[in-house]
């Protein structure tokens, strides 16, 4: 691509509702020398001239979809309507047409009334608010499932996992951000149109503020990134999966514009195509986001140093340890926490334990909370029995159906232990974990 000096492109988000924000934004380049070419999504290219000032007419049509090539036939209408009072005609994107016009002291406004300028453009928002609840949802709805069910060692010792979550938590609230602020513009609309009163639209210092907020989202994503750059070897992983979101997300919505392009369909067909697409993309790009972290999780099990010890064997109860090769370790550690998981043993002897140490004490209490919760649900009794073991105080044990599992913590650390060992008393084996484990 040969870089062009007399051209410029600038990324700036909005909504139907905030027209008045984009024409005053538009205005404010004309004076700094650049007119608006052409808009693409979120993307404003701009044509260098002389500064000078202009007047913008930034109009929802919501006659016209979002689906609809440029040049349907009803966008044509507008478009000579508005030219025929004196208005030059820019683009379209969506359901959004961009007029100017340089003689700013004799203006006819194209669209006067204000009840039918309050319906096209709320109505124009539709699509946009519905967009943005349904990848609220379905994003919410992978978090859920990510860091609400089951347990946690995975999510906790993962820096792929804990950037992916909180990326996911920052989509969600960019689009949330997005629908309150159309709701509340809607209903302070609706009141002052009631009264006859002036309806007033975002304005670009508005607008200004709620990108502010897109932008410590993204800034929270970035210093989550650095932090697990910096601590371990997931950047490539992490880099590899914001890759294939991003390209997946740019296809699915190229794909269907251009399918949609292909053909003359009806406008519920074309809403119908449109959502189910999305609907599969976004489906696709979640999917693509827990693929890559089981690759990176595997991954990492297979390349990560493990301790040169295992905190705690058979051989620490007194009995010989098994074969090495039918002992299974799997260690990983994030910015949080770390987590070994340890299984191996004999025949007649076998020990199974997964330990969770961390510098932050939330994140033992949340997991213990998690555990005692997924235990309860399977039907297993619960019964705290620190009293018998003559342990510090910040030191709890929780027997788990019977004393088959016994769940061990402090402040720091969380062992869940599998307690198959008959010819051993209960009290002998928690002080040996604790001696070992503590």
């Amino acid at each position: 691509m040969i870089w062009d000096k007399n051209k410029k492109t600038t990324y700036f988000m909005y909504q139907p509702y905030e027209c008045t924000a984009v024409e005053e934004y538009l205005e404010d380049m004309a004076e700094k020398g650049w007119i608006l070419e052409k808009i693409n999504g979120c993307l404003f290219t701009f044509q260098k001239i002389e500064p000078k000032k202009l007047k913008y007419s930034v109009d929802a049509f919501c006659e016209i979809s979002v689906l609809d090539t440029e040049d349907s036939d009803m966008a044509m209408d507008y478009r000579e309507y508005c030219i025929a009072a004196g208005w030059k005609y820019i683009c379209q994107a969506g359901k959004i047409q961009v007029f100017y016009r340089s003689d700013v002291e004799s203006i006819i406004p194209i669209q006067t009334d204000n009840r039918e300028k309050f319906t096209a453009i709320f109505k124009s928002s539709l699509y946009n608010v519905f967009m943005n609840l349904l990848v609220a949802v379905l994003f919410g709805f992978n978090l859920y499932l990510q860091f609400f069910q089951g347990t946690l060692e995975y999510n906790l010792t993962s820096n792929l996992s804990l950037f992916s979550g909180v990326m996911m938590l920052s989509v969600i609230a960019m689009n949330l951000t997005s629908v309150i602020s159309f709701f509340i513009w809607a209903i302070r609309s609706k009141i002052k149109e009631k009264n006859d009163e002036f309806i007033p639209y975002n304005n670009y210092k508005q607008l200004k503020r709620k990108n502010c907020l897109n932008k410590i989202y993204l800034g929270i994503v970035m210093i989550i990134l650095i932090f697990a750059a910096s601590s371990t070897n997931d950047i490539l992983s992490i880099i590899a999966v914001m890759l294939s979101i991003s390209l997946t997300s740019i296809f699915g919505v190229v794909f269907i514009k251009k399918f949609i392009n292909r053909r003359k369909y009806s406008k519920p067909a074309k809403f119908a195509i449109s959502a189910i697409g999305i609907l599969i993309t976004i489906i696709v790009t979640i999917n693509i986001t827990m693929f890559g972290l089981m690759i990176a999780n595997n991954s990492n099990e297979e390349g990560s140093d493990l301790p040169q010890k295992s905190t705690f064997t058979l051989s620490d109860l007194g009995y010989k340890d098994g074969n090495p090769e039918e002992i299974y370790e799997r260690y990983s550690k994030s910015i949080l926490a770390e987590n070994l998981h340890y299984s191996g043993g004999t025949e007649g002897r076998h020990i199974s334990y997964d330990m969770l140490k961390s510098n932050y004490q939330w994140t033992i209490k949340l997991q213990k909370d998690r555990i005692i919760k997924n235990m309860k649900g399977y039907g297993y009794d619960i019964e705290s029995v620190s009293y018998k073991f003559n342990l510090p105080k910040d030191i709890e044990v929780d027997s788990i159906d019977g004393g088959r599992i016994l769940l061990i913590s402090s402040p720091n650390t969380i062992v869940k232990v599998f307690n198959n060992f008959e010819d051993m008393s209960q009290y002998d084996f928690v002080r040996t974990i604790y001696e070992e484990c503590f």
